[in-house]
């Protein structure tokens, strides 16, 4: 039913008319798909649900991070950061592969305020010098959290 609710036109739409509206669009995605491997111009425009987007947005879009853009360079943000968790830790000691469990809980404290700053996922994985999914795996628990 939540999914449906993403096709209604209006707040008052009935079940029928979210199917309705369903189909509509996907007919639409189908054709547009066969324009496009075909290299042929599809002028017609996209099934718009307005309804639809206030439920997406209301039930769907995650909690925006503190600042939409990073003012502060990386490196920067990094060491103001690591001065809060620990003033003894260099981030030279945070690069290291095989860290031991305090280190490691150390860095991943890092990832995630890098994260609440806002600074990409893939820059804050080369400047650590560490693996994009540890960032991703930083991202997804803080995701868990909040919905909780």
């Amino acid at each position: 039913m939540h999914v449906l609710q993403l096709f209604a036109e209006t707040d008052g739409s009935t079940l029928a008319d979210m199917y309705a509206g369903y189909v509509r669009y996907l007919n639409w995605r189908i054709e547009k798909f066969r324009c496009d491997e075909a290299d042929i111009p599809y002028d017609v425009p996209e099934p718009q649900f307005p309804a639809g987007d206030r439920h997406f947005a209301d039930r769907f879009c995650g909690v925006p991070f503190l600042e939409k853009r990073p003012r502060a360079d990386l490196r920067d943000r990094a060491m103001q950061l690591l001065q809060r968790i620990d003033v003894n830790v260099s981030l030279d000691e945070l690069r290291v592969r095989n860290l031991p469990r305090a280190r490691t809980a150390m860095r991943r404290q890092l990832v995630a305020g890098l994260l609440q700053y806002g600074y990409r996922r893939c820059d804050i994985a080369d400047f650590l010098k560490i693996s994009d999914t540890l960032v991703s795996a930083v991202a997804s628990a803080m995701r868990y959290a909040r919905a909780i």
